[in-house]
């Protein structure tokens, strides 16, 4: 049986950001947004509860209209008040969650990608 050979790619990607800790790097591969693996999942873990904690509240604004129940009024300002105290502790611990956006919107990713 032949041995496989390690594929090395001669291609160089340009430095960018580590959205979790702010650390310029340079990606080996194209798929790479974060500095190290323990990064990336830090990132997801966060996520994952956070998102635990909005979507019945972001569910709750939706159906109702959009704020014009009194339910949805309070799950709009639910969600404000999680969307600030979250983006002030990703300030002060030095994340940018905003580059994970910027780079699925280069991507070309869209929500109907899910189906």
């Amino acid at each position: 049986m032949a041995e496989k050979r390690a594929y090395k790619s001669h291609r160089t990607y340009r430095p960018m950001e580590c959205p979790e800790c702010g650390v310029t790097f340079t990606p080996t591969h194209h798929l790479q947004t974060f500095c190290v693996p323990e990064h990336k999942q830090d990132f997801h873990t966060r996520n994952r509860v956070r998102g635990t904690v909005v979507l019945p509240f972001l569910l709750a604004w939706r159906k109702g209209k959009r704020g014009k129940s009194e339910d949805s009024a309070y799950a709009l300002q639910q969600l404000a008040q999680l969307a600030d105290r979250w983006t002030a502790e990703d300030r002060e611990a030095g994340r940018r969650s905003d580059l994970i956006v910027s780079r699925k919107r280069k991507e070309g990713w869209i929500a109907a990608d899910l189906d």
